[in-house]
């Protein structure tokens, strides 16, 4: 079945029930409840629990690891993480523990709680060990193949009926899903560095995409407390076809002189209200991210919005990608 692109809100009965077991609420009762409590039906089934209680994920780097601590910590669920080295994995684990003895510090956890959230992460650089996870995450490098590559091998090892998410930001869902044995139980998740703090996700199903795994989906997204938007697989979805733009222009006026680095963020910043300005949030972003984002762009859209402009293209050749390597538009005095 092919799920409508609409708001979750929006979502029709009778297509959001299919991911609602037979011991669920019926059609009709969930209608009459919606209405008597002047609610849309995907708001109280988005209340009822995501039935994955066991999560895998492939994949810890930026945005993995990001991932893994919010499905360990709020969304208190046991999780398998995998990689291909054990230094990755280690690396990755000290840097989720640094995170929570500054949580402790500040007060915002126990040491108890810290305790508890690492007990809920197993690790493996066997992908075989995901064979019993209820709900898989896939949040390898941002290449077409190596996904098509990891999805195939998952399919290989988990239940038929597991839904595999992908976090891809650039690459459309379809393509991924289209070497699949079972398209229908891919779709794509895309979070927002930094995961752990960043609120929204996308969720992009693909054409096959089956509506109980968009439903799982957003409930198993709620729980790890954050909202989710359904979105349209195009090429940037909402988040990456708007910033990359804003960023882009920004880069366009420094480049063609219109106003200095400084103004042109100071101008935006505080006319949007925005905390960054576009050049600071690029060099925050990572130049060489936002470089190979809208290369990305421009080669499925062939728009010259996202053609990225010479100056950005020289400073990733320097090696000047941002707060990452300590300069990028910007100078800073010392990264961690």
């Amino acid at each position: 079945m092919m799920l409508r692109l609409v708001s979750p809100r929006q979502l029709p009965c009778a297509v959001v029930m299919r991911a609602v077991s037979s011991s669920s609420p019926s059609v009709a009762s969930l209608e009459a409840e919606a209405q008597k409590q002047q609610r849309s039906p995907m708001e109280l089934l988005l209340e009822t629990p995501a039935r994955s209680k066991k999560v895998g994920l492939v994949g810890i780097g930026k945005i993995g690891a990001g991932l893994l601590q919010c499905l360990a910590q709020t969304a208190k669920l046991n999780v398998i993480a995998v990689d291909k080295t054990r230094e990755i994995i280690d690396a990755r684990l000290d840097y989720l523990d640094s995170h929570l003895k500054r949580y402790v510090s500040n007060k915002l956890i126990t040491e108890t709680e810290r305790e508890e959230i690492k007990s809920r992460v197993e690790t493996s650089t066997e992908l075989a060990d995901l064979k019993e996870m209820d709900y898989v995450f896939e949040a390898v490098s941002e290449e077409p193949q190596l996904k098509q590559r990891t999805m195939l091998a998952l399919e290989e090892i988990v239940d038929s009926r597991t839904p595999i998410a992908s976090t891809s930001s650039n690459i459309p869902i379809t393509l991924i899903a289209s070497t699949a044995n079972r398209p229908d139980r891919i779709i794509g998740t895309h979070f927002i560095h930094p995961v752990a703090i960043v609120k929204s996700v996308e969720v992009v199903p693909g054409m096959l995409t089956h509506a109980e795994v968009a439903a799982e989906t957003h409930r198993l997204i709620h729980l790890m407390g954050k909202r989710s938007s359904l979105v349209r697989d195009v090429p940037g979805m909402v988040n990456n076809r708007l910033t990359m733009v804003f960023i882009n222009e920004a880069i366009h006026a420094l480049e063609q002189r219109v106003s200095s680095r400084d103004e042109i963020d100071i101008i935006m910043r505080e006319s949007l209200m925005m905390q960054k300005g576009p050049l600071a949030l690029a060099d925050l972003m990572g130049l060489d991210h936002v470089l190979f984002t809208l290369q990305a762009l421009y080669n499925e859209t062939k728009d010259v919005k996202f053609r990225p402009p010479h100056l950005l293209k020289q400073h990733v050749r320097a090696g000047l990608l941002g707060f990452k390597t300590g300069q990028g538009f910007y100078i800073y005095d010392a990264v961690d």
